[in-house]
């Protein structure tokens, strides 16, 4: 750090940014954000258009996001966006939607989140999932259901969404919908039966009807149950 400090003045700019470059990674790595994204917003807006700057786009938005900046991280994932390249992948959205909500901006988590799950290119079951999830997590559980539902709805039909299937079964649990949630679990059974969801939704279906004290149903699940076993 000491000796990048005396590089900060050098009158050669690759040396200087390079100092900030480096000076905001030491303080991230110290547990400093707020001096990580400010050196960090001096190496941007002095030498915009050098390598080090570009390079820290991301890491300043975290930054920002860690210190509790949540207008300036915002501002900041829509200039790294914005940029002619090395924009955020899908891994890194995923990443700063984790942090948003370890930074209680949870509308903002969502809304990342939420954008993964209907972008074309990283619309999968998997990102339908972590929405939800979050949403689950942020106490929005009809939200969830919806979100769910959608995919459970829509045209893809594989094996994968069969995940999608428990966790809406598990959302209408919580919701204290009963019926809903058994319908679900199998629903998943049907459609999958040669995938391990299937013997996971038949077990927690036939909790819940033995919950509601239909045992004569409870044993046509368990017998269900049995037949997938004996055919694996």
């Amino acid at each position: 750090a000491t000796a990048y400090l005396k590089l900060l003045k050098s009158p050669q700019p690759t040396l200087a940014a390079q100092a900030h470059y480096y000076l905001g990674r030491l303080a991230a790595a110290s547990g400093e954000p707020l001096r990580a994204a400010e050196t960090w917003e001096t190496l941007i807006e002095k030498w915009p258009d050098s390598a080090w700057a570009h390079e820290v786009y991301g890491p300043a938005t975290a930054a920002h996001l860690q210190a509790d900046q949540i207008p300036k991280a915002r501002e900041s994932l829509a200039r790294w966006q914005n940029a002619t390249e090395g924009r955020p992948s899908a891994a890194q959205l995923r990443h700063l939607a984790r942090l948003a909500s370890e930074a209680g901006a949870t509308d903002w988590s969502l809304e990342l989140y939420a954008r993964l799950a209907a972008d074309n290119e990283t619309k999968t079951p998997a990102a339908t999932q972590r929405l939800a999830a979050a949403q689950v997590e942020a106490g929005r559980l009809e939200e969830a259901a919806e979100t769910l539902r959608k995919a459970w709805d829509g045209q893809e039909q594989s094996a994968a969404l069969a995940v999608a299937g428990l966790q809406l079964a598990e959302v209408y649990r919580q919701l204290e919908q009963a019926p809903k949630s058994i319908g679900t679990y199998l629903q998943v059974a049907e459609r999958w039966p040669e995938t391990p969801a299937a013997t996971t939704a038949l077990r927690h279906a036939a909790a819940l009807v033995i919950e509601e004290k239909d045992y004569v149903r409870a044993a046509e699940i368990f017998g269900q149950l049995r037949r997938l076993k004996l055919s694996d």
